[in-house]
Order: C-alpha cells, then sequence, then structure tokens
C-alpha cells in the first residue's frame, strides 16, 4: 500500500502531507521493492537532503522507471496463471524503454533475463489459464 501511495504522490495525485509513512523495515526482504520505496521516499523529499546534479538526475531517472514500467508488472505478479504472458510484456516494455533510458532499459532486462529459468513446458501451461491469452 505504502508503494502506491508514493507513486501516487511521485505522479502529482495526492499531496505527500495527505500520508503517513512508515519507518523503515527489513531491508533483506524483497531488496528491490525496499530500493523502489526508498528511491520515491528519497525523490519526494528531495528537500529535506543535499543532492548533487548527479545524484538527483539519478534519482528522477529510477523514480521514472519504477512509475513507467515497475509498479504495473509489481502488482499483476502474484497472479500466477498471468505470470508467463505478463513476464513477455515486460521484456517487451523494457526493450521499448530504451527510447527513454538505454542505460536503465538494459540493466534491467539483463538482470531480468537471469530470472526466467521457470519458463519451460510444464510451466508454460499455466499460460494456457490466463483469460488474456
Amino acid at each position: 500500500m505504502e508503494f502506491i501511495k508514493l507513486c501516487l504522490i511521485f505522479l502529482g495525485k495526492i499531496s505527500p502531507t495527505e500520508v503517513r509513512f512508515r519507518a523503515p523495515g527489513a531491508f533483506h526482504h524483497a531488496r528491490w521493492m525496499a530500493k523502489a520505496i526508498y528511491a520515491l521516499k528519497i525523490f519526494i523529499f528531495r528537500e529535506q537532503f543535499i543532492l548533487s546534479d548527479g545524484d538527483f538526475n539519478a534519482m528522477r531517472d529510477i523514480c521514472l522507471f519504477i512509475i513507467i514500467i515497475y509498479v504495473k508488472m509489481w502488482f499483476q505478479a502474484p497472479i500466477a496463471v498471468m505470470a508467463p504472458n505478463e513476464d513477455l510484456k515486460f521484456i517487451k516494455n523494457l526493450i521499448q524503454y530504451r527510447q527513454i533510458d538505454q542505460g536503465i532499459s538494459e540493466k534491467a532486462l539483463g538482470k531480468y533475463l537471469n530470472h526466467l529459468w521457470y519458463l519451460n513446458p510444464e510451466q508454460f501451461c499455466f499460460s494456457l489459464f490466463d483469460q488474456k491469452v
């Protein structure tokens, strides 16, 4: 829930003053999600930090990636029958993201391709139960 609230604040849909934030929790669980939440918080409250121009640009670029690409995939990930199709759509979106930021696109694509070990004939049968296929 905190993640979606941060995304809405980043997009200017709600004010940061309307949301209560939790203290940072365990970093070892869902490491990328924790990093995404921290990146959004740092960018949203950037006036409270001393950021160089390079740090500001890097945080903005990561937050744009989170908002444009990652958030949709994250919230659809728990639906097992949709996983194969959603993973292929995610890869397509990462390739298209090259037009926005080639560096982030290439890094994310390289990392994600390492996690597709489960796409084998047995697991691929799940996609037959996906209403969108």
